[in-house]
């Protein structure tokens, strides 16, 4: 494995339990549906439901060759209401840096970056309380994850991704995200610094 695959699977393995984290803080599912894991010297929310588990795990899987060619320009999650109108959007915006950190130990690298992680957690658990939703907007009934890349849409798909292989938006939620309604965009955080080859923007946004 080398250095661009390594940081490819730390990169998918903290967006894996980002989004698990993300959608207990906002309750998609019920509170049971989640248990307590240690990950980063942190506790976290992961879903035990095999189905959720798997579609959430194929859908980075999915993002993989993307993330590691850097054509991944961000990951959505949208969160609907039970008319599917979008209550609030979480953006993963995943990059790399040419980064000192070749020069430096693989372990103190880590260390960064696991701090990084840990603090981006609790940021994440703490966005329903800082953007709680409006009695007037409904409640959070699903979600679904937009992947916007910078790829040639002619590109075939690697058959060895064929089974989290994407699909076009549906028209309703297409028509939504691409509308001229008022938006608000909240930073959640900012992933990077010199010692590390990742970066990363997180934030939230609203529409009215």
């Amino acid at each position: 494995m080398d250095n661009q695959d390594k940081w490819t699977e730390i990169i998918l393995q903290f967006m894996e339990v980002a989004l698990h984290e993300f959608l207990y803080v906002w309750k998609v599912y019920p509170a049971d549906a989640f248990e307590l894991r240690s990950m980063y010297q942190l506790p976290v929310h992961m879903c035990r439901h095999p189905q959720l588990s798997n579609y959430l795990f194929s859908i980075l899987t999915g993002c993989r060759p993307w993330i590691q060619s850097g054509q991944l320009r961000r990951l959505s999650v949208h969160l609907l209401s039970e008319r599917r109108a979008v209550l609030r959007v979480m953006h993963f915006e995943p990059n790399w840096r040419n980064s000192s950190s070749q020069s430096k130990e693989a372990n103190q690298v880590l260390i960064h970056l696991e701090e990084e992680f840990r603090a981006t957690l609790i940021a994440i658990a703490a966005t329903p309380h800082t953007r709680s939703l409006e009695d007037t907007e409904g409640s959070v009934h699903t979600f679904q994850v937009l992947a916007e890349t910078t790829e040639n849409n002619e590109r075939k798909v690697d058959i060895e991704y064929v089974e989290s292989a994407w699909i076009l938006a549906d028209s309703v939620l297409k028509q939504q995200v691409e509308s001229d309604h008022k938006r608000e965009i909240i930073p959640v955080r900012s992933i990077g610094s010199a010692s590390i080859p990742i970066k990363m923007e997180l934030y939230m946004e609203t529409r009215s």
